[in-house]
Formats: C-alpha cells, sequence, structure tokens
C-alpha cells in the first residue's frame, strides 16, 4: 500500500480518529464536473478568459538548504497561443516560448527534472484534464462535524502495468467557492497554499509536492499584470523545434527489457510480511541511461522500499532513441523481484507524505500560540506556513518554517506547534514518520 492508497485509507476510515460522541460521518457524492470548472476559473492562472501575466516561482527543499532540488521559474502569459517560460535549475537552463509559429526551445543541460514537471504544471495545468477530465467522476465529501472540515475527494486507477493500477485522488477542502485542490498520484502530487487575490481570482503563492523523504516548496515571488509586447515572444535562430528534455513515458513491458545486467541484490531480513514478491517503481532515466529518480508505486513489503530505491538508483539502462534516433529521457514503470528472510527485529519506522487534511483528522492536542502582543497593537493578521515530520508516537520531532507573512508570528508558531499531537501512524502495521505541511493563521481567532 502507497501513499495515495494510504491516504484515501485514511480519508475512508476517519471516524476512528473521533471520540465515540461524534455522529457517524455522511458520505455525500458530487459529480467532479460540477466543482472542477469552478475552481479551475477562481484559481488558474491559464483557465479560460485568463488575463495577461509575468510569475516568479523559486523551488527549495524545505529540509536541506544545500539539495540540488532547487530551481526557478519565470513566465510571461498573454494567451494559451503566446508565452515564455524560463526555467533555470542546477545544470539547466530552458526557455520555452509559444508563439505564432508554434513551440520553440534554447536548452542547456541534459535533464529536466520530473519533480520540476510538477512545478511547470503547478502554474500552467494544475488538474491534469487527461486524468481528471474524464465523464462520470464523482467526488464523495466526508461531512466530520465537531469543527473538522468537511473534506470531498474523488480517486481513479491508473494503470501501469496489468497487476498494478496506483490510485490517484484528489481533495477539495471546500465547495464553497472551489479552489485548486490537493492532487496525488504516480508521477504528480501537489497542493495549493496561500491564495492571493490577483485580478478577480484567488490564485495560490505557495504550491508544495512531496517526495519520498522531502518536502518540495515553490513560492511565488513576483506575480503581476505581464507588459510585454508581442516581439518579446520572437525566438532567435538558433532555437529548436523538438524539445530536446522532453520525457516520453513507456510501457513496463519495455522498461524492464531496458535495464542493464546489474549485480544481484543481498536483500535485507525484515520483521515481518511477505519474504517473497515485488515492488514497483516509477523510474525517470536521462539521455545518456542514468537513473535520476525513483519512486514506490506499489510494493508486496513496504519494509524494502527505501531498499528497493536505493538499489534503482544504481541502475544503468539502455539508451532510448526517438524514430529520428536522438537520444530522450524516459519514465515508466520497473517491477523488480525480492527474496528475503523474517528475523526478529525491532520494526524500522518508515517514512510518508501525507495531505494536510489526513494529518489533521488525526490530532489529539493543538496548543494555540500566543498572539505577539506586537501584533497586537498593530491589528495585524497573517499566517505561518510549516514544514513538520511527525515521530511515531505521534510527536513533533522536525519543524521549520517554510513562509510566513510576517517574522513576529514564527517564533510563537513554532512553539505552540512543537506541544501538538496526533494519533500514531501506521503503513500495514508499521510505525511511521510523516512529513506533512501545517499552516497557523492568525487573526482576531487563531486558526490552523
Amino acid at each position: 500500500m502507497q501513499r495515495n492508497m494510504f491516504a484515501w485509507a485514511l480519508f475512508l476510515s476517519l471516524s476512528a480518529s473521533l471520540s465515540s460522541q461524534t455522529p457517524a460521518p455522511k458520505f455525500v457524492a458530487i459529480p467532479l464536473a460540477d466543482v472542477l470548472p469552478a475552481a479551475l476559473a477562481n484559481s488558474s492562472l491559464t483557465a479560460p478568459k485568463a488575463n495577461p501575466f509575468h510569475i516568479k516561482l523559486k523551488v527549495r527543499d524545505v529540509f536541506d538548504e544545500n539539495s540540488p532540488m532547487q530551481a526557478e521559474i519565470e513566465e510571461y502569459w498573454l494567451s494559451p497561443t503566446l508565452w515564455k517560460r524560463i526555467v533555470t535549475a542546477p545544470n539547466l537552463h530552458q526557455v520555452t516560448t509559444r508563439n505564432a509559429s508554434g513551440l520553440h526551445y534554447e536548452t542547456t543541460g541534459d535533464y529536466f527534472p520530473q519533480w520540476l514537471t510538477l512545478f511547470v504544471g503547478g502554474i500552467e495545468d494544475p488538474v491534469p484534464v487527461d486524468r481528471w477530465g474524464q465523464p462520470g467522476l464523482h467526488l464523495q465529501q466526508r461531512e466530520l462535524g465537531s469543527g473538522v472540515p468537511p473534506v470531498a475527494c474523488a480517486a481513479v486507477n491508473i494503470h501501469l502495468t496489468e497487476a498494478v493500477a496506483p490510485l490517484a485522488t484528489l481533495c477539495f477542502s471546500t465547495l464553497k467557492n472551489p479552489l485548486l485542490p490537493l492532487i496525488t498520484g504516480p508521477g504528480y502530487e501537489i497542493e495549493f497554499n496561500n491564495y492571493q487575490r490577483f485580478g478577480d481570482k484567488s490564485v495560490p503563492h505557495l504550491y508544495i509536492s512531496r517526495l519520498p523523504n522531502t518536502l518540495l516548496a515553490g513560492k511565488v515571488e513576483l506575480l503581476e499584470p505581464t507588459k510585454e509586447m508581442e516581439d518579446f515572444f520572437a525566438t532567435p535562430a538558433s532555437a529548436t523545434d523538438v524539445n530536446p528534455l522532453a520525457s516520453i513515458s513507456i510501457a513496463a513491458t519495455t522498461v524492464q527489457k531496458m535495464a542493464r545486467p546489474h549485480h544481484d541484490i543481498a536483500w535485507p531480513s525484515v520483521a515481518k510480511g511477505k519474504t517473497s514478491g515485488t515492488i514497483t517503481l516509477l523510474v525517470s532515466v536521462d539521455k545518456q541511461g542514468a537513473t535520476k529518480e525513483v519512486s514506490v508505486l506499489d510494493s508486496d513489503n513496504v519494509r524494502l522500499n527505501q531498499f528497493a530505491r536505493e538499489q534503482v538508483l544504481q541502475f544503468s539502462w539502455m539508451t532510448a532513441k526517438t524514430k529520428t534516433g536522438d537520444p530522450v529521457q524516459i519514465t515508466g514503470p520497473y517491477t523488480l523481484p525480492f527474496q528475503t528472510t523474517t528475523k526478529d527485529q525491532p520494526e524500522i519506522p518508515v517514512f510518508e507524505t501525507l495531505p494536510v487534511n489526513v494529518i489533521q483528522s488525526r490530532a489529539l492536542t493543538q496548543i494555540k500560540p500566543i498572539y505577539p502582543a506586537s501584533a497586537q497593537v498593530q491589528h495585524l493578521q497573517g499566517m505561518v506556513y510549516l514544514s513538520a515530520e511527525i515521530a511515531t508516537d505521534g510527536s513533533i520531532s522536525r519543524l521549520g518554517v517554510i513562509e510566513s507573512s510576517n517574522p513576529s508570528f514564527e517564533k510563537t508558531a513554532l512553539d505552540a506547534v512543537r506541544q501538538w499531537k496526533y494519533q500514531p501512524f501506521l503503513l500495514d502495521g508499521i510505525p511511521a514518520k510523516v512529513i506533512t505541511t501545517i499552516r497557523v493563521l492568525f487573526g482576531t481567532a487563531n486558526r490552523f
């Protein structure tokens, strides 16, 4: 069971975290087509009838300031057929221009990371239509009462192999004037926060993406109406009409054949669970055949997931090529068989990254922060977004500031949240450390 399945299972069983006096929660089925268009119109920068904009988004690893997972995305957008995007990251610089003659690329670098694609998509296509535009999808809204905000989620299976079809989920925190949803799934997971007005829209200014063992945050540093004229979108003669860093999705059977011979894997023993089976991973491979990114899609024993990721990160692959013979980067599912033994030993906690609504449902104690005296005098309101690691006993073990509207709120928010307590999380019976985000609002009544 992987994190998107885990989150969906917890969503369907939230009543376990409520007191026995809480009435049984109710489900209400709502067509997704009745909600999603309104959410996009309210908060997507590129929805129909959108106004021209200029945006700068800076991405960073909130737990590691030296991580290579950092980038800047700048985009000038006049219309769906006239825009320019500039992406800068370690060992990468790409300018993509869309104008009357089509798409054009100016590129330095050999690999466009999948994690970076998430943030580009968050700006340009926050809810992938190929996945969520299919007819007949319904949201299941859970009305919990007792002050717990209702959550409405939809889920679809993404068929990657005959045996592996992980869930993708889409969740709205409100259906009244809906905004962009939290989306999870194989190869795509992003959460939108800190909405601010831009013209007639409420636009997210903080994007969060969860990866194995970490969180990436994309902060909007600039959002303004664009002043560029049409000639700004002209392209130099050196630009190409084919994206040299396009990533091609490859079928599972092909990915299996592309793996080059590797050393025999000496699997570690496990405390319990299956001793033989398979782990299916989503791999991203550069044009030279080196593994760049790996995430787990499905596993017969989650205790081996991290070890499997570490092994596959060392794999090399046959170089994939286009029909014209040019090397190309690829993504696809790869299934790794395992054979191990059980051994009487302490369980090693696993890491999970879970959406805010699931975390909120497990809260036991939430101490309110002290409203700073200086802020009260000035009648200041604002918010602090925190990154948090919840230990296996439900306590807060690691905490940091992602963003705040005013530095005076940061210390009191940290002091309060360090005292919070949650029901412990289990994944297939294993104690789970959980990585999440926490929002603390300061106003007339502090809220979370």
